[in-house]
């Protein structure tokens, strides 16, 4: 992996049990984007537009351009769904004008798969 390169993915927090503007819901998801800040760096978070609903879905933008930030970013995911096995995460990232998808949650959370897909998309 190079480590001037900088990949963005992005990362959907996901949880059947809340409506995504649910102030419970959103609690969790800010608590995700402060422990990512603070432990990994270069986080904020995006709106996407989507057609027939009110403001859109919220997304986290994680630039990651090192192994070792990508080492934090995966414990730091592993953590945080942890702490609710209803926790899940959709981490997408763009690779030759295909937006390649992998999906996390409390039953399927194996930190090697995890960082492979994300090492992955530093390799052309």
């Amino acid at each position: 992996m190079n480590d001037t390169t900088e990949v963005q993915f992005k990362i959907e927090p996901i949880n059947e049990d809340y409506d995504p503007s649910d102030d419970r819901w959103l609690d969790q998801v800010n608590e995700l984007v402060n422990d990512l800040q603070s432990d990994v760096g270069n986080v904020h978070k995006e709106v996407q537009a989507v057609e027939g609903k009110k403001g859109g879905v919220e997304a986290l933008i994680l630039a990651l351009g090192s192994a070792g930030a990508i080492t934090a970013a995966v414990d730091m995911f592993k953590t945080w769904i942890s702490r609710d096995q209803s926790r899940e995460l959709e981490i997408s990232v763009e690779r030759g004008g295909e937006v390649q998808t992998f999906r996390v949650s409390g039953s399927r959370m194996d930190k090697d798969d995890i960082r492979n897909f994300m090492e992955s998309a530093f390799k052309s």
